[in-house]
C-alpha cells in the first residue's frame, strides 16, 4: 500500500503555482482522462486549460495549467490521490523553471 503526503502538507512545502505537476500516471494514462479530471476546473472567462501529457523517459507526468493559484489549489486538494487506471494520482504545485535553471547552474558549477 502506498503512502502520499496529504495535499495539505504538500501545499505547505511549495509555493502555490497555476502549473500542476501529475505524477504516478498509469502508462496507460490519456490526455482525454486528464481532461475528464480537470475541466470542471475550466473558466469561460480564462483562458482555457493546457494540459501537456509527457512521453518517453518521463512518462507517467503531465502538467495542466490552470486560470490562477486558487483554482489550482483546489484542484490538488480534490486530485491528489485520486486513483486513475488503479494508481494514485500525486499531485503538485510546479516549479519555476528558474529554479531548475539554478540547479543545473550549481551542479556544473560542482564539476
Amino acid at each position: 500500500m502506498f503512502c502520499f503526503p496529504s495535499p495539505r502538507a504538500q501545499t505547505e512545502r511549495s509555493v502555490p503555482l497555476q502549473v500542476l505537476c501529475v505524477k504516478n500516471l498509469s502508462a496507460r494514462a490519456s490526455l482525454a482522462q486528464l481532461v475528464a479530471l480537470f475541466s470542471r476546473y475550466e473558466q469561460q472567462s480564462a483562458p482555457p486549460l493546457l494540459y501537456r501529457l509527457l512521453t518517453g523517459r518521463m512518462k507517467g507526468q503531465a502538467f495542466i495549467t490552470l486560470p490562477d493559484a486558487e483554482t489550482a489549489q483546489k484542484a490538488l486538494q480534490l486530485v491528489h490521490g485520486y486513483r486513475l487506471l488503479g494508481k494514485p494520482l500525486v499531485v503538485e504545485f510546479g516549479r519555476e523553471r528558474q529554479e531548475d535553471e539554478k540547479q543545473k547552474e550549481k551542479q556544473e558549477e560542482r564539476k
